[in-house]
């Protein structure tokens, strides 16, 4: 796993570079009681994959970063979240098999929810290669949202971009296969957001990535309500046929973030509210 920062989201230094892993998601732990900052956690997995074991590393300045949890058997974590009105960790992935949702009070200790399998989404007995992984969580004013993937056949078969919705995060419902929402052939769906203080309460923005033989191609999705989604429109020319994948984003005031990978380099994207419409801004080069 690699570290950057960045002052204003643009220009990045590289600060810290692990041994093995690969980071998913980095979070804040907030204040104690006595007002001492508790430092950061990140999520993520052994290998980028769900093939590997879910990890949890804590640093106290994003400098240094240690590895606390390492769970036993296969999975990965995708992403992490605070509810600072129920003080409360969430995270998102995939553990033996299955979509897979996690709660904790403090960041380093874990507990599996029990939710109906049906749905989360498991692996099925009549499709040995059916299996669902949740990649991204998020909360609005209406509740929580969750997009992933179903692995719907191996290779050349379709990837089924995939959304859950819940309305206290332990309870999940996943919405059924729209084949409008994937007019290529395989979609990932890799991060999701609430709206900032420009978009409705109810609005939620989705990120996935078309595996196409000509190139990667980003996706961006919208909902209302949490449960119907629209595939937007996107610029042909921003990112077909040169292996785009936009891995996550924020949407802010401002220009918003987006971060991913262009060809072999690292790729920083704005994004203008209101418009849907994405920019390069800055590349990375990754040596």
């Amino acid at each position: 796993p690699i570290i950057w920062i960045s002052s204003d989201g643009i220009n990045w230094e590289r600060i810290w570079e692990g041994n093995r892993g690969n980071m998913k998601k980095i979070i804040s732990l907030g204040y104690d009681d006595n007002n001492n900052y508790r430092g950061l956690i990140a999520v993520g997995g052994t290998t980028p994959g769900r093939n590997g074991r879910p990890i949890i590393w804590e640093s106290e300045n994003g400098e240094n970063w240690v590895e606390q949890v390492q769970l036993s058997s296969h999975g990965v974590i995708n992403d992490i979240i605070y509810i600072g009105s129920d003080d409360i960790f969430l995270a998102v992935g995939n553990h033996e098999e299955a979509a897979t949702v996690w709660t904790s009070n403090d960041g380093i200790n874990w507990n599996e929810i029990e939710d109906d399998p049906r749905n989360l989404g498991v692996r099925s007995s009549e499709n040995r290669a059916n299996q669902y992984m949740m990649n991204a969580v998020a909360k609005n004013s209406d509740g929580y949202v969750a997009v992933g993937v179903n692995f719907y056949g191996w290779g050349v078969y379709e990837h089924i971009p995939t959304f859950w919705y819940s309305d206290d995060g332990l309870q999940w419902t996943r919405t059924e296969d729209n084949s409008e929402l994937q007019p290529w052939g395989r979609i990932w769906l890799t991060s999701v957001n609430p709206p900032s203080s420009n978009y409705s309460t109810s609005e939620m923005i989705a990120i996935g990535v078309a595996d196409l033989r000509e190139g990667d191609k980003i996706m961006v999705y919208k909902s209302s309500d949490r449960q119907n989604w629209d595939l937007l429109n996107q610029d042909e020319d921003l990112n077909k046929g040169i292996g785009a994948s936009m891995n996550a984003f924020r949407l802010w005031s401002g220009p918003s973030i987006g971060v991913g990978s262009l060809g072999k380099n690292a790729c920083i994207w704005t994004f203008s509210p209101h418009e849907y419409d994405w920019s390069i801004s800055n590349i990375l080069e990754l040596g």
